[in-house]
């Protein structure tokens, strides 16, 4: 690669959930991102998916109605998480009976009181996200990248 080749983003983010073992964690938070446009406003209303352990998603649905549902939808469902995640990465899809959270509107507001406080990088830490941001050319969007890298990857290690 040349030193004026552009890196995308999520490029550097994939190698870095491949370096730490957090591909599965990516997913899972695609997943729960982006759940309405795979299976449809109408399912995700009900339904939300809640852990991704040893290639089985296990689903959240508010009750055994939409279950029965789900598990006649089932093929269907693992075909297009599967295309979503642009690869055969779920083989299994578990349901269960829970509380689904409230879908969010793109209108509501964000508050800056729900967020989670960032401990402060370890040296580590820092060093890797120095190290993954050094392919940018121009220095502000470096330390913006290192900066976001190094809370990202802090913030994965209270998980």
């Amino acid at each position: 690669m040349s030193s004026n080749a552009f890196t995308p983003a999520r490029a550097i983010l994939q190698d870095i959930a491949a370096e730490y073992g957090m591909e599965s964690k990516l997913l899972q938070a695609r997943l729960k991102h982006e759940w309405a446009r795979i299976v449809g406003t109408p399912l995700a209303l009900h339904t939300q998916p809640e852990s991704l352990r040893f290639r089985t998603l296990t689903v959240v649905t508010e009750n055994s109605v939409w279950m029965q549902q789900l598990v006649f939808l089932k093929p269907l469902l693992l075909a297009r998480i599967n295309e979503f995640a642009g690869q055969h990465t779920i083989a299994d899809l578990i349901f269960r009976v829970g509380q689904v959270a409230p879908m969010a509107s793109p209108f509501d507001p964000v508050h800056s009181s729900d967020e989670r406080p960032f401990p402060p990088p370890s040296p580590s830490v820092l060093a890797t996200a120095t190290r993954l941001a050094g392919m940018l050319q121009r220095d502000e969007l470096r330390q913006a990248m290192t900066a976001l890298l190094a809370k990202a990857l802090s913030a994965s290690t209270l998980q």
